[in-house]
């Protein structure tokens, strides 16, 4: 209740209530820009007037007739601030001020046309549909294999001749070599110093002045990572893990074992503000393997999106197509064991493997052994909108994979209106749906029910066409539209939440 006279008592700012513990706290600790910048500050501690230090140490102003207050950068900061933030001291005012240019930096082991699965049509996807919220630059690190595609190796950055203003830049192959050396017995020190190398080449076409976000693709740049946020330590730093690490299910391929795996894993995770992951059952790994709070992970997803009309499947015998890496976890003895059982009833069957590598020995080794190779075709590698055509010149996708965080291959199948049939695993019914999932999934490693599902279908050209139009109605919820708008989403939460001093500046 206001008190006799009529005027409300004015209660004084929590910085003002108790003048003598905020001084002594003050002298102690001193003002609020020395413990940011470490040096004297222009307002100086004044023990006989304890007004003048309220600013810079408090928000809470005093302001007389005719004083001029320091003015603030948009972090909240002196003007003079030099904090490692990038503000570098540029003021506004509160309301109106023009906004920070952002940049979208993508830290990727695979992009177009260096790519071997889904992971580089991801990237692909990513950054030209984020160019258009933000600058974006790629940093392709090869961690798999030397990149050379009919001799030409791209080590300089360069504008993308699919998506300009897209700044695409290469790293050699220092850091793919220098990963397999660490171990046990040694540590990490050279591919440190090979990764700060690779940070600040990634760092060439970012500005000064440029709110930066770190995007990071594969757990093997995790060092790389490291070293942006020690040379840029006011960056934002997402990563994506697409395939975490669990029970071993992982590619054979990788530069390192599973051991160093997961402590790289671990180190990205850590370092990271947020973590996307393309499923539930994604995120629910990453919570059992490196105990991430589940406010820390967003489930983003992925997208399919066709640039053409939906084409119906050719008239001709029965046609299969498998698309996945060559390695032990995409199930292929399970796939070809199925071929063979079914060619025995119907030899005009014939299978299409992708692969997305030049060499398929391997595949077709193992295709040999089951006796199925005269019917098998290894398809080439192709450009990310080729996976198209190949998709209508067949009738069925399979899948055989024993691990699947998401199912790209799967989701593009769908969005081509074909049915895909497979091993009912990790986010595949996630992908499915319960209805889809009845009709497409079947128990792990049963190749008796694989080959009755694929023979029902085979028989059933109505029922075919019902459930490719189910998986179409099915796929249209999953877009790359909506991946990117809440992933551009989740990079302008980052930059709020720091611009208002909800995260630390550096």
């Amino acid at each position: 209740m206001p008190p006799p006279g009529g005027q409300p008592r004015r209660h004084p700012p929590a910085s003002r209530a108790k003048p003598v513990e905020r001084n002594a706290r003050v002298a102690a600790t001193g003002t609020h820009h020395q413990r940011v910048h470490g040096d004297a500050a222009p307002a100086r501690y004044d023990p006989e007037r304890p007004a003048r230090n309220r600013w810079p140490d408090s928000r809470a102003r005093v302001h007389r007739p005719g004083q001029v207050h320091p003015p603030r950068c948009i972090y909240g900061h002196p003007a003079h601030c030099r904090t490692g933030t990038g503000c570098a001291g540029r003021t506004g005012r509160s309301r109106g001020r023009a906004p920070l240019m952002s940049r979208c930096l993508i830290l990727t082991s695979e992009y177009p046309p260096f790519t071997v699965g889904g992971v580089g049509r991801y990237v692909f996807e990513l950054a030209s549909r984020l160019r258009h919220d933000m600058r974006v630059s790629v940093m392709v690190v090869p961690t798999y294999r030397p990149f050379a595609i009919n001799g030409v190796t791209p080590h300089t950055p360069g504008a993308s001749p699919n998506a300009p203003g897209l700044v695409i830049n290469m790293a050699g192959d220092a850091y793919r070599n220098a990963l397999p050396h660490i171990g046990a017995e040694t540590d990490f020190r050279q591919a440190e110093h090979i990764a700060l190398t690779v940070a600040r080449q990634a760092l060439e076409p970012v500005g000064h002045d440029e709110t930066l976000h770190v995007f990071v693709q594969d757990y093997a740049l995790a060092l790389i990572a490291a070293a942006l946020q020690h040379l840029r330590p006011a960056a934002h730093l997402i990563a994506a893990c697409h395939l975490p690490v669990y029970a071993g299910f992982t590619y054979f391929d990788k530069p390192v074992g599973d051991a160093m795996h997961q402590i790289l894993e671990a180190k990205l995770v850590q370092l990271a503000e947020r973590v996307i992951v393309p499923s539930a059952f994604a995120a629910n790994v990453l919570t059992l393997t490196h105990n991430v709070s589940p406010g820390k992970l967003s489930v983003l997803p992925l997208g399919a999106h066709r640039p053409s009309a939906v084409v119906p499947p050719p008239d001709e015998p029965l046609r299969l197509l498998a698309i996945g890496r060559p390695t032990e976890q995409k199930g292929y003895h399970f796939l070809f064991a199925a071929l063979a059982q079914l060619i025995r009833d119907d030899a005009s069957i014939r299978l299409t493997v992708v692969t997305g590598e030049k060499d398929s020995t391997r595949i077709a080794a193992l295709a040999r052994a089951h006796g199925v190779l005269a019917h098998v075709d290894l398809a080439p590698s192709t450009a990310p909108d080729g996976i198209w055509p190949l998709i209508d010149r067949h009738h069925l996708l399979v899948t055989t994979s024993l691990y699947e965080t998401f199912g790209l291959a799967v989701l593009e199948a769908m969005a081509s209106g074909r049915p895909t049939i497979g091993f009912a695993v990790g986010a595949l019914t996630e992908l499915w749906g319960p209805t889809l999932s009845a009709e497409f999934g079947t128990p792990v490693c049963r190749i008796d029910a694989l080959v009755t599902r694929i023979r029902t279908l085979a028989d059933a050209p109505e029922q075919r066409q019902r459930l490719g139009l189910a998986a179409l109605r099915r796929a249209q919820a999953f877009s790359w539209g909506a991946h990117v708008a809440r992933l551009s989403e989740t990079l302008r939460d980052a930059h709020t939440q720091a611009k208002h001093g909800a995260m630390p500046c550096a």
